[in-house]
């Protein structure tokens, strides 16, 4: 009989770690899909605590893991935890596993108390997830920006790479122009550093700071020539936007909240703002059953209206999927 438990050692870690890739990485196993790796290496000590195996003490089948984190909104903290890595080994599939792991992880989630849980679903399993009280929460809004035609830009641009030594204002940037947006990360020195690992081991990644009069005023990160984030002194907006838009190609696409700070400053511009809806499937949460929190009325591809303002988007960063 199979059950859900923690792994308990190295060779249980490993065990899991290497049905993890052979489902996600399927054709090339002997090669390390770096995100998975990064996913799994996050943190220097082996998390035991929140890898689980269904096994029967002698294969293991299915895997699913916990990630903890904190989400912020409106000087709310709400205590989260991704669930990643969720498989079953294809030879027991169609069996009903993955339904009774998911209603096992589930409990846990209730158990530890966590505010809300949320995973990213791939299309093979569409509707899947619903049956467990998740629901698509995400509006994946860009904001696509078609020309800059009163802006001076800078011939001169100060660009420099990521610098651990300016973790601290990265931060604040962070803070403040995702401020009103749900989904924003608590973020530590650790979880910066592994974005530097990532943004290093993957050239898709581009990230470039700002600077002016040799001072740090911002930064923006790049996926695949599409911009992933960007984070700024509000009080230097008009030096940042200088720099920013300096050599941009046009239309230039922005993976960002509408709540995010930058759309408050680019109203003059020609911009088109774009969202999505999908209930079933993509970016997806699910409330807490045991806690009574403050349960947020999202808006979800449109404005919802929450009676006396428009609800927040649900968007959850490039760097921060899981």
């Amino acid at each position: 009989m199979f059950y859900l438990r923690k792994i308990k050692n190295e060779i249980e870690y490993s065990t899991a770690f290497k049905l993890v890739l052979s489902i996600f990485n399927p054709h090339n196993l002997s090669s390390i899909n770096l995100n998975i790796y990064n996913q799994w290496n996050r943190y220097k000590n082996k998390d035991y605590n929140n890898i689980f195996i269904l096994t029967d003490d002698i294969i293991v089948i299915g895997v699913v893991r916990l990630i903890p984190n904190y989400m912020e909104f409106k000087k709310i903290i709400y205590r989260v935890v991704g669930l990643s890595s969720i498989c079953i080994h294809e030879k027991h599939r169609n069996k009903g596993y993955a339904s009774f792991m998911m209603k096992a992880i589930t409990s846990q989630t209730d158990k530890r108390n966590f505010d809300l849980s949320y995973l990213i679903a791939r299309r093979q399993v569409d509707f899947f997830y619903i049956k467990f009280g998740f629901f698509g929460a995400s509006s994946y809004n860009q904001t696509i920006i078609n020309s800059v035609s009163n802006i001076k830009v800078n011939d001169k641009e100060v660009v420099n790479k990521f610098n651990l030594e300016n973790i601290k204002k990265y931060n604040k940037y962070y803070n403040v122009c995702y401020k009103h947006c749900f989904g924003k990360t608590k973020r530590n020195h650790n979880y910066w550093n592994n974005i530097k690992n990532i943004i290093s081991d993957d050239k898709d990644y581009i990230f470039k700071e700002f600077t002016y009069d040799c001072s740090l005023i911002g930064y923006e990160i790049s996926y695949k020539n599409e911009i992933v984030e960007v984070a700024f002194d509000i009080k230097k907006q008009l030096n940042f936007f200088v720099s920013f838009f300096n050599k941009k190609q046009f239309p230039l696409k922005l993976n960002i909240p509408l709540n995010h700070k930058l759309n408050l400053f680019i109203d003059q511009l020609d911009v088109t703002y774009t969202s999505r809806r999908c209930s079933y499937g993509g970016h997806m949460i699910r409330w807490n059953k045991n806690n009574n929190i403050n349960k947020i009325l999202l808006s979800i591809g449109r404005p919802s209206l929450n009676i006396k303002e428009i609800s927040p988007f649900f968007n959850i960063g490039k760097l921060d999927e899981i």
